[in-house]
């Protein structure tokens, strides 16, 4: 158990937003009711009083036992009756969690049987590769193909995607290690090992292995840096539903993949913006190039151009490729796209967004429609919260106040400039290197132009000069 609180008393170089770890409780009673007890039990022993409790994020299968119904049976908010705290109280299937049950959903169904091979494949050869000798033929490989040495990840059910991508990421850095390790595996003398070791270099030792692993390594590199955002403590709530948007946006891009060679062998150039890692060693796996022990795959040595027939075979395979990544990337998004409609965002929050999202007070002109639908929002908020007319009448006023004296902090030359220039380097975004940078990037660590705020950064000096 753990709660996430403001501390405006924090430097600016620190977050605002801190989560503090409450207790690793024993729970006796696994029903709802003893769910709901233990949770209400660690809070308030931790000094902290039912009306300070404003929403709950944990697992789905609290989520489905109902265990918010019974903990707000157990609360007691002044001014509010139950209903009310049903709705105030908001409850969130934790999103990284969500994302990664939408793997298992996949894994699940029968038309996806390739893709859970796939991952057996990888698994069997941490297995093989990863203890005992196998991991000591693995270093030696390493450095006979001149190697870093990387250590392999089973890709376990229970772990969210940002691990699954650095199991796929490992195994894929290492490739030469692991063909060349596999190798020494199958003069074992024990029998398992070598037949096992002889399977899993067939297996491994073709090209549409090899793209079908960089295809997806590249979508479970998005998914993981999108489930390692949604652990972030450091934002708002409804920063999360536009997060899964942008997901789903970019998820929906990737299902555009087309992969074929034309007549003379070409290769037709793929978005490396989607799908980085595939589109980059395409060609060379196509060409028996992608690791130096790929010769296994080509006896001859290098091909200095493809027939007819290196052409259709080329095209039987990218077609297959194309086929099983497009109908994993679509099969992703149906899965998630179901699952947030069976637990959407709540009310509550949409209606912060509405009123309450810096970003789109910063970036949006305030039109009198916009300040109209913004005020709606804020009085629909208020409302859920049970305020009285007259606080109604004050927050409401002050909530201008707060929006102009937000915008004029970061305007370039506001009221604030000075304090505003003081702190621009941890207020407003810098330039983070990419892999198409130099290694002496002179934009490392520079403003970005034009200037793009980091908002939770401002609201914490904007709540330490206001």
């Amino acid at each position: 158990h753990a709660v996430v609180v403001p501390v405006p008393e924090n430097p600016i170089s620190q977050n605002l937003l801190k989560a503090v770890m409450l207790e690793v409780p024993p729970v006796p009673n696994l029903s709802a009711e003893g769910l709901a007890t233990t949770a209400k039990k660690v809070f308030n022993e931790a000094g902290l009083q039912d009306e300070q409790l404003e929403g709950i994020g944990w697992d789905g299968e609290y989520v489905k036992k109902g265990v918010k119904g019974k903990l707000l049976d157990l609360l007691y908010v002044f001014g509010m009756n139950r209903d009310e705290m049903d709705i105030w109280i908001t409850q969130v299937w934790e999103p990284a969690h969500q994302l990664e049950l939408t793997t298992k959903d996949i894994k699940s169904d029968p038309l996806f049987a390739w893709f859970v091979d796939h991952i057996q494949i990888l698994n069997d050869t941490t297995n093989i590769l990863g203890i005992g000798k196998g991991l000591e033929q693995s270093i030696e490989a390493a450095e006979e193909v001149g190697e870093k040495f990387y250590k392999l990840r089973n890709m376990s059910d229970t772990r969210f995607s940002a691990y699954f991508e650095g199991s796929i990421s490992n195994f894929e850095k290492r490739n030469e290690t692991n063909i060349a390790a596999l190798r020494k595996r199958t003069e074992s003398t024990d029998k398992k090992v070598k037949e096992k070791a002889s399977s899993l270099l067939n297996k491994i030792c073709n090209k549409q292995f090899f793209l079908l692993n960089l295809g997806i390594l590249d979508i479970y590199r998005l998914l993981g840096s999108v489930s390692s955002l949604l652990q972030t403590v450091e934002q708002f709530p409804w920063d999360i539903p536009k997060r899964q948007d942008e997901l789903l946006d970019q998820l929906k891009k990737m299902m555009t993949l087309k992969l074929c060679v034309d007549e003379q062998g070409e290769v037709q150039e793929v978005d490396q913006s989607l799908w980085e890692r595939l589109g980059e060693k395409l060609e060379d796996i196509l060409d028996d190039q992608y690791v130096s022990v790929q010769t296994v795959l080509s006896p001859g040595g290098r091909r200095m151009g493809r027939t007819g027939d290196d052409i259709s075979k080329s095209q039987a395979i990218l077609a297959t490729v194309e086929n099983r990544l497009k109908s994993l990337v679509k099969n992703l998004v149906v899965n998630l796209e179901k699952r947030l409609k069976n637990n959407p965002t709540p009310g509550v929050i949409m209606d912060m967004k509405k009123c309450l999202d810096l970003q789109d007070i910063l970036d949006i002109e305030e039109t009198e429609d916009a300040r109209e639908s913004r005020k709606r929002s804020l009085n629909s908020l208020l409302q859920k919260a049970t305020y009285d007319e007259l606080s109604v009448k004050h927050i409401s006023e002050q909530y201008e106040v707060f929006k102009e004296r937000f915008k004029d902090m970061a305007a370039h030359d506001g009221e604030h400039k000075e304090i505003v220039k003081r702190f621009e380097h941890l207020i407003f975004k810098t330039h983070s290197c990419t892999s198409e940078c130099d290694r002496d990037c002179t934009q490392k660590r520079k403003l970005v132009s034009p200037r793009v705020p980091e908002v939770m950064k401002f609201l914490h000096l904007f709540l330490k000069e206001q």
